[in-house]
């Protein structure tokens, strides 16, 4: 569609000149004024074709991105594990596990959680708790881990009876200082976690 766009204007280019040079189109108001209107009609068309081009880009690019630059990663890991001895049953058997443990026994909470030491904890191979992350939960381990701790954040927000400051909010979440903790709750809830605190008493 582009091409022809670009090649459609090129071959009306040329007859405009053609024409602007025959003598036929000066002399005639009505000649010169039909040629207006053909050139500003191909210029419409090859802007809206450029528009529908570029556009249709940024969808096909959209579609497959995913937060934080990772879709290309991803892409890239998904390329990779083609050769897995993993099959979607047991990667889903993992994914379960997975979410179980760090939910139901909180392991989020602990400040010092690694992709290692979960890996021990599940009794998973590292290589096989990273493809858990980057085909079943299309995240990263720290995208993961630091959603739970966000939601569990949430969750003492949400207690009115719980009266802590912002430092003990973020160590009873998980994080190790308060600036990570309010860059990630930002990130994935949209709001500080003041401003958020705010909203439930408002």
């Amino acid at each position: 569609m582009f091409v022809f766009g670009r090649v459609f204007l090129l071959f009306l280019a040329t007859i405009m000149m053609i024409l602007s040079f025959s003598g036929q189109v000066t002399h005639n108001p009505n000649a010169v004024y039909l040629l207006r209107i053909i050139v500003y009609t191909c210029m419409l068309i090859f802007i809206l074709t450029v528009f529908n081009y570029t556009l249709n880009k940024l969808l096909k690019r959209s579609a497959l991105a995913m937060p934080g630059d990772y879709g290309r990663e991803v892409g890239r890991q998904n390329i990779k594990y083609e050769r897995s001895p993993l099959n979607h049953e047991q990667l889903l058997a993992y994914q379960k596990r997975l979410v179980a443990a760090v939910e139901e026994d909180k392991l989020f909470l602990d400040t010092s959680l690694s992709l290692s030491s979960l890996a021990n904890h599940l009794k998973i191979p590292n290589h096989h708790l990273t493809q858990v992350f980057n085909m079943q939960l299309k995240q990263t381990f720290y995208q993961f881990i630091n959603g739970c701790r966000v939601n569990y954040a949430c969750k003492l927000l949400d207690n009115e009876t719980l009266d802590m400051n912002l430092e003990e909010l973020a160590e009873k979440s998980g994080f190790n200082a308060k600036v990570s903790f309010n860059r990630q709750f930002k990130q994935i809830k949209g709001c500080t976690p003041s401003e958020y605190r705010d909203r439930i008493k408002s």
